[in-house]
């Protein structure tokens, strides 16, 4: 990842770039933001390559619950209807790649409900919440265009006894014909070649990078502590 984008996000009220470099520290005071940025960086990855949903109770990082999660703007701003995230990287070609995912809520927990992939001028938008008809959004240069006739989920949010997400292919197997989509705002009529240049963001995720998913290494702790207890004689190496 080149950079990460944040916003509505524990205490990430505005949108806010971080520019990534091969080595990159993070410094700040507790209740900074540098765990929630680490704990981040990992559920993109599993949202982008895995179609997953993120558990942002996994170790080392527990952010807790989605009212614990998404911004609290005080008074009667309340807490955000959602959070968003994103990422840019380069591919094998050196083609900048951006992805951003919205995340709503289910229960106590936060899901995604919206993913957007762009590159070379073309995007791909998918909203998926449950309860809500499926509605997919493509684009280029020439204009923008969303889906003509109600999308069924064909994956479900539960697969093999563990959460995921629908598999974020619609141009390849959903909108494949011109007739299939209808224009947005004053954009013209879809071409095949819309279709296709779009479509080419559908090709397997793991091939652009060849990346493993970052490791998250301990010692984090959501509830930070001395790294020693003053009043023994030893040294506490949990702190």
């Amino acid at each position: 990842m080149d950079s990460v984008r944040l916003k509505n996000y524990r205490c990430f009220r505005d949108e806010q770039t971080a520019k990534l470099a091969p080595l990159t520290l993070l410094v700040g005071d507790n209740s900074a933001g540098k765990t929630s940025f680490l704990a981040m960086m990992r559920a993109l990855w599993d949202v982008f390559f895995e179609f997953r949903i993120p558990d942002f109770k996994e170790e080392p990082y527990d952010l807790g619950s989605y009212d614990e999660i998404a911004h609290h703007r005080g008074g009667r701003g309340g807490r955000a209807d959602g959070f968003d995230a994103g990422f840019s990287d380069k591919t094998r070609n050196r083609s900048e790649i951006a992805f951003d995912v919205c995340f709503g809520k289910s229960g106590a927990a936060p899901i995604p409900v919206r993913t957007r992939i762009a590159r070379d001028g073309a995007w791909i938008e998918d909203n998926f919440a449950p309860g809500e008809p499926r509605k997919v959004r493509i684009g280029t240069g020439r204009g923008a265009w969303e889906n003509a006739a109600t999308l069924e989920l064909d994956d479900s949010y539960i697969v093999d006894d563990r959460f995921t997400l629908p598999r974020q292919l619609p141009v390849r197997f959903y909108l494949r014909q011109v007739h299939d989509l209808e224009p947005i705002g004053n954009s013209p009529a879809p071409s095949q070649e819309d279709i296709d240049k779009a479509g080419s963001l559908d090709q397997p995720r793991r091939h652009m990078f060849h990346r493993r998913r970052p490791f998250a290494s301990a010692p984090v702790r959501s509830k930070p502590r001395r790294t020693y207890d003053p009043s023994r004689a030893i040294a506490d190496p949990e702190g």
